[in-house]
């Protein structure tokens, strides 16, 4: 689970050198991953009908991908067991599940079908843009489920812009499961692009009118074309950046928790990639990876918050390799750790304000709060459900 992750991982993140040294991963999966500067590489694997994918995008704004279509028959390379054995590890060393992007094999998931995605599926348009989670949810133990609320995961101030002539969203998420994703045990659900207005055409900045979920579901029909998207384990849920989503508290009973990955495509004129340097076919350095985890903790730190400790050796693993990230995701990771120094989040002291005011000053004004809670996709003040949110 995520709730209290953070606050007992002090063993790994107590500084920056022992992050960053690959002996520390290894030992934790017990030496069936490695963590390596040069992993080996994996053939990609064409999906199965592709066509039929980027329809379903383009008329429900998601797409089922099963296993044997998105991995083929032999996935035996992709060490799928040991992966979700990590996930295990990491959960009971207090990190948040997000510290498994730094196996190889996490990586080598990617990139067995990443080139067919952006080529087939997404026509050339999008390409990875290393927007990466990981979950561990697990309904039969967590006090709070971690799963998020309804939202949407980008609210661009021109939605109808945010989609390519041809319909196809210009920013699209993978999630896919380590392990079963069912009812009991919190897999997603979804409003279908033909029942909501506001999927292209926008949301209302009316903040006394209806939400976006209540425009959708303006009677009890609209209720019946809600769809749960369960999915094997090695299998895909494919969405859209305007899709209402959801994931599901569930009562985890004999299906165990959810375990799962997410990692988002993008036009590099919506959103540039998070990473210069990584090419399709090739996997971040180790410093790389976690430079990279680091900010999307600094940049989630309103739904994951970090001690003050902790959040001081993110931004100093982030930092170490900042070069090598595009300077707007620079810009929102300085942003976001200002935040969490300055709103409390984390605890201030005073090393922490001063690092946060350097952060500061160095985005001036040219960087909107992209995680700013501004209510619910369904009405309420929940600060889950404005998860995400980019103002591109």
């Amino acid at each position: 689970s995520r709730s209290g992750a953070m606050s007992s991982s002090a063993g790994i993140l107590s500084s920056v050198a022992r992050a960053l040294d690959r002996a520390t991963w290894i030992d934790l999966a017990c030496d069936t991953l490695d963590v390596s500067d040069a992993p080996r590489a994996v053939e990609p694997h064409a999906v199965v009908d592709v066509k039929q994918r980027r329809g379903d995008l383009l008329r429900d704004g998601c797409a089922l991908m099963s296993r044997k279509e998105l991995l083929g028959d032999d996935d035996g390379d992709l060490e799928l067991d040991a992966l979700l054995q990590t996930m295990y590890a990491i959960r009971d060393a207090g990190l948040d599940p997000t510290w498994v992007y730094m196996y190889d094999a996490t990586w080598r998931v990617v990139e067995r079908f990443r080139a067919s995605l952006e080529d087939e599926c997404f026509g050339g348009a999008l390409t990875l843009n290393f927007d990466v989670l990981a979950w561990f949810v697990d309904p039969a133990n967590d006090d709070k489920t971690t799963a998020f609320t309804p939202h949407r995961d980008r609210q661009p101030d021109n939605a109808p812009g945010s989609f390519h002539a041809d319909g196809m969203a210009k920013y699209c998420t993978i999630w896919l499961p380590l392990t079963n994703a069912t009812p009991r045990n919190s897999c997603l659900y979804c409003v279908p692009k033909g029942i909501d207005p506001g999927y292209t055409a926008g949301d209302s900045d009316d903040l006394d009118g209806p939400s976006p979920l209540e425009i959708a579901l303006k009677d009890k029909a609209a209720y019946q074309s809600l769809r749960a998207l369960p999915v094997e384990r090695g299998g895909a849920v494919c969405f859209t950046h305007r899709l209402i989503h959801w994931g599901s508290v569930g009562d985890g009973g004999k299906d165990g928790p959810r375990i799962n990955l997410s990692f988002g495509f993008a036009d590099p004129e919506f959103e540039p990639a998070y990473l210069l340097t990584a090419r399709r076919g090739t996997i971040p350095t180790v410093a790389e990876r976690a430079g990279l985890i680091a900010g999307q903790m600094i940049s989630y730190h309103e739904r994951f918050p970090p001690s003050k400790a902790e959040l001081r050796v993110l931004k100093q693993i982030f930092d170490n390799v900042k070069s090598s990230f595009h300077e707007t995701y620079v810009k929102k990771v300085n942003f976001e750790y200002t935040n969490a120094t300055l709103r409390g989040d984390a605890e201030s002291d005073d090393e922490g304000v001063e690092n946060a005011l350097d952060a500061m000053l160095d985005n001036a004004s040219d960087f909107e709060d992209d995680f700013e809670d501004e209510g619910s996709i369904g009405g309420d003040s929940d600060d889950e459900v404005g998860a995400k949110k980019r103002k591109r």
